[in-house]
């Protein structure tokens, strides 16, 4: 495994193992993990025997157990229900924290990306909470982005294209920056999408 920093790049970083409950899966058979002392990034590797697949859906499914098998067939919902749960709970606590910044009716008929929304559940309560006009999903997960059309949401699989040249008013990375290659990149690309006096909001996770 190649040990740098993702974020600023510098390889002297110290190897270290999760063994706190709440991170099961970052475990030394699938994961290096390394802490970087000059930005405080921590960045995962996966081994050589393992990948982690975020457009077909197993990255989730490994993570809430195996569905029940019918008929010899192992078969699975056309959403991850669990995981949607999680997703959909988010959006209260990213509210409250917009709200304290800017007045509820500011985000009135705004505009929204999400990146990494995977089914868009998180943005319809932020959508129904502020009254926007417009919301628009990027992911890889195609059951995910069809969920959020479903919502009548706009969607970007960003496993085919890339984001367009469109602003918008509000952009949230709940839960993404851990998994990206390069997130320095990415959050250049997505400053391009938005509008002067517009927000991003960011979300890791957190011990």
């Amino acid at each position: 495994v190649i040990s740098y920093c993702r974020v600023c790049k510098q390889n002297k970083v110290i190897n270290f193992s999760f063994n706190d409950i709440l991170f099961p899966s970052k475990n030394n058979k699938d994961w290096e993990n390394y802490f970087c002392p000059q930005c405080y990034c921590i960045s995962h590797f996966n081994n050589a025997k393992f990948s982690t697949n975020y457009s077909d859906g197993t990255y989730r499914k490994r993570d809430i157990g195996k569905s029940k098998k019918t008929l010899n067939k192992t078969i699975f919902p056309p959403i991850d229900l669990p995981w949607s749960t999680i997703t959909f709970l988010r959006w209260e606590h990213i509210s409250s924290i917009l709200s304290k910044y800017s007045p509820i009716e500011n985000f009135h008929n705004k505009t929204l990306l999400d990146y990494g929304g995977y089914n868009g559940l998180t943005s319809y309560g932020i959508k129904e909470f502020f009254g926007l006009k417009e919301v628009t999903v990027a992911d890889l997960d195609i059951k995910g982005l069809n969920f959020a059309k479903n919502l009548g949401f706009k969607i970007v699989d960003l496993s085919k294209t890339s984001l367009k040249k469109k602003k918008y008013d509000l952009v949230i990375m709940v839960h993404v920056l851990e998994h990206l290659e390069n997130p320095v990149e990415t959050l250049k690309q997505v400053h391009n999408n938005i509008h002067l006096g517009g927000i991003i909001y960011l979300e890791v996770p957190n011990l």
